[in-house]
């Protein structure tokens, strides 16, 4: 009996210490990511950082619209969305957009366009204490919008995953490095 009740205080010491120092890492919403990029400074001084590369970049820009209208049909029973407000719709704030949490972020290369959403690490609390950041790839989408997410129904595969992330670090993240003047640490799921 002694032995199993060890044997159970070893497994669930083991598992909590796993989960107290995993280096994966959880973001708003419980999203997951493809791959994240952490860096030894704050989460402020990370934004500073990604905002300088979006406004001097030629070809990397972030989608600016943080809102759309909404209105449901009652009789055919539809929501419809838009850019526009319309009479009776109500304007939402982009989830995936928000400029705290998330980033939507475009890159223009080889005559396409590339789709890129971003998360960050963490929440009001962590990023006011912590000294390290994570920006993270949630989703990404090729110029024929294919693409996904880690998981779930629109799982990238791996060829994709390949060519969208050696994409966004070539023309975006090692920018971020340069603009902070150091050197981010590849995480994965």
């Amino acid at each position: 009996m002694k032995i199993v009740a060890g044997l159970i205080f070893a497994i669930v010491l083991i598992l909590v210490c796993s989960v107290i120092i995993s280096p994966t890492l959880h973001f708003v919403g419980g999203a997951g990511k493809i791959k994240g990029y952490q860096y030894p400074v704050t989460k402020v001084e990370l934004e500073k950082a990604i905002q300088a590369v979006l406004k001097n970049g030629t070809n990397v820009h972030r989608d600016t619209n943080l809102y759309f209208y909404s209105s449901y049909d009652s009789i055919n029973k539809v929501t419809t969305e838009s850019s526009d407000s319309t009479k009776g719709s109500v304007r939402v704030t982009q989830y995936y957009n928000d400029g705290v949490n998330y980033l939507t972020v475009y890159i223009s290369a080889n005559g396409f366009r590339y789709e890129y959403i971003l998360g960050y690490y963490g929440d009001s609390t962590y990023w006011k204490e912590s000294q390290n950041s994570e920006i993270a790839i949630i989703y990404a989408y090729d110029e024929k919008n294919n693409g996904g997410s880690e998981g779930g129904e629109f799982k990238l595969n791996r060829g994709l995953e390949t060519k969208l992330t050696s994409l966004f670090e070539s023309e975006f993240i090692d920018k971020v490095d340069k603009q902070l003047m150091t050197v981010h640490v590849n995480t994965h799921n």
